[in-house]
């Protein structure tokens, strides 16, 4: 994850991180359109 954060942050986007307890965790990318 800490590649991909770096990546991504590279190209002036983010990532997103959303858990909950007994249903899993959620990654989302976001990158704007080039």
């Amino acid at each position: 994850l800490a590649i991909v954060k770096h990546i991504v942050e590279t190209h002036s986007g983010h990532v997103e991180v959303e858990s909950t307890i007994g249903q899993g965790t959620t990654f989302r990318v976001e990158i704007p359109a080039l």
